[in-house]
């Protein structure tokens, strides 16, 4: 009798190679791709420019023509746009990078982009002030 066992196990199998140049990899993007991703950013910062000062400018509004003659009217109204106006850009963002990769649009993946550069931008100059001050 030997001491070898009856059924000797197999000798491990490598784990499989990726083949990273196959057809399945994204192409590469196309000039016009680029174009409507360019599009697309100058769109989410005019759209992300038009929410950060449009909102705290219509609660002002509301508020002073809601409170007509009282000490400080519209301040309160111009606190709570901003709040809306930062909820607005970061819903506004999320949606579009969300559409963007479901749609596999360059164009609203930008716009996504482009809202994210003005919350940076928005978050960069309250920070700002926040020091200064």
């Amino acid at each position: 009798m030997s001491d070898a066992p009856e059924n000797p196990t197999p000798p491990p199998t490598p784990p499989p190679t990726t083949d990273y140049a196959s057809a399945a990899a994204p192409a590469p993007p196309t000039p016009t791709d680029r174009k409507r991703n360019v599009q697309g950013i100058v769109l989410g910062v005019i759209l992300g420019i038009v929410i950060a000062a449009g909102a705290p400018i219509a609660g002002a509004t509301i508020d002073s023509q809601m409170n007509r003659g009282d000490d400080l009217a519209g301040l309160g109204g111009l606190i709570a746009g901003l709040m809306a106006a930062g909820a607005l850009l970061f819903i506004a963002t999320g949606a579009a990078f969300v559409l963007g990769a479901r749609r596999r649009s360059a164009r609203l993946r930008g716009a996504g982009w482009g809202l994210l550069m003005v919350i940076g931008l928005a978050a960069l100059s309250a920070g700002i002030c926040a020091v200064a001050m």
